[in-house]
């Protein structure tokens, strides 16, 4: 269901279908599956979501969305690094956007950084320059940059990418 984005990726083929279907016929309940996914899920990452809508940037006509994460977020809403997965999606929900990254400051000095792409931006070949990896939607990397030099050079890379 999550890798499938609940079967809206386009990788998603009929074959995905069939086995889901051979999963229910196998017993697994649709609605438990959903609700342990969706809604289970603590009141801080509700918190953290109105950090992150707070802290959302545009850039390129609102082609581009980010935020960055850092430890004063996570303090502010009590939740914890394990409660981002899925929050950049709220940013691929904008209809201009074409390439979506959010920025996280780690221990060690180190920042991680989690792209994708409706498909204009090759969001693999950006993290590529940084040792990451992914696919041509999905990608992302872990740098010695700061959040600050990396949202500039991410930027920067983004727009060669973009058409005018």
């Amino acid at each position: 269901m999550t890798d499938t984005g609940n079967f809206r990726y386009r990788q998603t083929t009929a074959h995905t279908f069939e086995v889901a279907a051979r999963l229910v016929a196998a017993g697994a309940d649709p609605t438990d599956l959903a609700e342990a996914c969706y809604q289970s899920f603590r009141a801080e990452r509700l918190l953290l979501l109105r950090e992150v809508f707070n802290a959302i940037h545009f850039a390129n006509r609102a082609r581009v969305a980010w935020f960055v994460l850092t430890p004063e977020t996570y303090a502010r809403s009590g939740a914890n690094p394990d409660e981002t997965e899925g929050l950049i999606e709220y940013l691929q929900a904008v209809k201009t956007v074409e390439a979506a990254f959010l920025l996280e400051s780690l221990p060690g000095g180190l920042t991680r950084a989690s792209m994708r792409s409706r498909g204009t931006v090759d969001v693999q070949r950006i993290c590529q320059e940084f040792g990451g990896g992914g696919h041509r939607l999905a990608a992302g990397l872990r740098t010695k940059l700061d959040p600050a030099a990396l949202e500039k050079r991410l930027l920067e890379l983004i727009a060669k990418q973009l058409p005018e």
